[in-house]
């Protein structure tokens, strides 16, 4: 699967999530700015394919409502 196509899948999945439409992006975008900032730094991923595919754009479920990424419920930011 190519970049962008995962990034086309996980926009269309947090879409398909949330009750108003256009949240998606910020959403993502946020979740992307944690992941790096979990890693070090952007200047820490030597790969960046490889690290958008296996950790940036990986839901994290820690509670069980499939709306939860890393404990924070993303339709209520909760």
């Amino acid at each position: 699967m190519t970049v962008w196509a995962a990034v086309k899948e996980e926009l269309a999945r947090l879409e398909g999530l949330l009750a108003l439409p256009g949240g998606a992006p910020p959403l993502l975008a946020d979740r992307l700015t944690d992941r790096l900032k979990e890693t070090g730094g952007e200047a820490l991923v030597d790969k960046p394919y490889p690290w958008l595919i296996r950790r940036g754009l990986v839901q994290r479920r820690a509670c069980s409502d499939r709306r939860c990424d890393a404990g924070i419920r993303l339709d209520m930011g909760g």
